[in-house]
């Protein structure tokens, strides 16, 4: 009996040995790096919510993350035991009774999962700065490229204004004015018209004149102390003062330019020698320019030419004008009244797709949805599907947070730990 008691436990043991749960590490770090993407995208989605009320925003960030698993086993053994014999009662009968042994085993196995998580709040100086400042060309450089498709949602989130030959006196202002139904179709008209133009960043090098003009001899003199301290600066003869030089140093910086693809040579001529880009980078395009722009743009010209500057919006006001056109829609309840932007496949084939679509309330079952947040006790949600570009919307968003969280914007101290 000892022996055959022994034997179960033995194999108990070894079927839990070749059980071998172990912790899946794998879908560990899937179930976080999940879990961190639900919550960017949720908070972005409250953040424009509140930034449509007009309510402050407020990021969050989560520094760190402890993932520890593990497994334990148990195993456990009960019995009772009987035989058989004969009984006598009152020395008369003999009654047969049956004792012995049985035994039963049981085995587990649990794995076990936890993540620690740190939850910090962007609500700091060095984050609230960068992100009242207006954006870069550096960073719209790095947002832009010529293969995205949606360049067209890109510079409508991010230009504030377009001013068409702003060193004339007939210059004119085009407002991104979604609420005018005045000035959102031309800006919108006027953006097209430069994307298909060939809308592009590029460095630029500018020799920016070092003091005044000088000799030959003060040249010569200062040539070899300035080339010591600075190997930039370069002396060319001065164009106002004749013998003269002119100490330059070469100032590289970021610059709009029209690239002008071979769909865009109708247009070229009319516009100034400088604005055109230096490298021919931008990919060839499929949709030409509309040539009814440039009589209202030659009209007002310079004699050089057509001009143009943008003038961008911080990354506060870019949730605020995405916020506000979130409001709109449930003021309006309008699908045709969504702003629109336009949307160029790689075809060449052109779209005008809403540019994001929040719904109000529980999605129906089955919906997949791209983010949810509870806003004043009311729930909302961007459906996966037929919400035109509130992907593209979420992603260039993402980036923008990202690009404001300068070193120490993110604190290391948790602000909420998370078990």
């Amino acid at each position: 009996m000892k022996n055959f008691k022994a034997l179960i436990i033995a194999l108990m043991v070894f079927l839990t040995g070749c059980a071998q749960i172990q912790p899946d590490f794998n879908a560990m770090s899937s179930a976080y790096s999940k879990a961190v993407g639900d919550h960017s995208r949720n908070d972005l989605l409250l953040n424009l919510l509140r930034a449509g009320h007009n309510l402050p925003t407020q990021f969050t960030a989560i520094p760190s993350v402890l993932g520890t698993g593990g497994v334990t086993s148990n195993a456990s053994l009960g019995g009772s035991g009987y035989n058989t014999a004969l009984t006598s009662v009152l020395g008369l009968a003999l009654t047969p009774q049956t004792m012995g042994a049985s035994f039963n085993g049981n085995a587990q196995l649990s794995a076990q999962r936890q993540f620690t998580f740190t939850l910090s709040t962007l609500d700091n100086e060095l984050f609230a700065k960068s992100f009242l400042s207006n954006i870069s060309l550096d960073n719209i450089d790095l947002l832009a490229t010529d293969k995205q498709a949606s360049l067209g949602l890109l510079y409508t989130l991010v230009v504030n204004n377009i001013e068409v030959n702003p060193t004339t006196k007939r210059g004119k202002i085009i407002p991104n004015d979604m609420f005018d139904d005045r000035h959102y179709p031309k800006f919108k008209e006027h953006i097209e018209f430069l994307l298909d133009s060939g809308l592009a960043t590029e460095r630029s090098t500018t020799m920016v004149p070092v003091g005044i003009p000088l000799s030959r001899s003060e040249t010569v003199s200062l040539l070899p102390n300035v080339i010591n301290k600075n190997g930039s600066i370069q002396f060319i003869p001065s164009e106002k003062s004749k013998g003269m030089y002119q100490a330059v140093e070469p100032i590289t910086s970021m610059r709009l330019c029209l690239s002008f693809p071979e769909s865009a040579s109708n247009v070229a001529p009319y516009f100034s020698k400088s604005i055109k880009c230096s490298n021919d980078t931008y990919q060839e395009n499929f949709i030409s320019p509309k040539e009814i722009l440039i009589n209202q743009f030659k009209n007002n010209a310079g004699p050089e030419g057509i001009t143009f500057l943008m003038n961008f919006r911080s990354s506060r006001d870019i949730f605020l004008y995405v916020g506000q056109i979130i409001q709109s829609q449930f003021e309006k309840q309008d699908p045709e009244s969504f702003i629109r932007v336009r949307y160029v496949a790689t075809n060449g084939k052109a779209s005008d797709l809403p540019m994001i679509v929040v719904s109000k309330g529980n999605p129906p079952l089955g919906t997949q949805v791209l983010a949810r947040a509870n806003f004043l006790d009311e729930d909302y949600y961007i459906p996966k599907e037929d919400s035109g570009l509130s992907a593209n919307v979420l992603e260039l968003l993402t980036v923008l947070v990202t690009l404001n969280k300068v070193p120490g914007s993110v604190p290391s101290s948790p602000g909420v730990l998370v078990r």
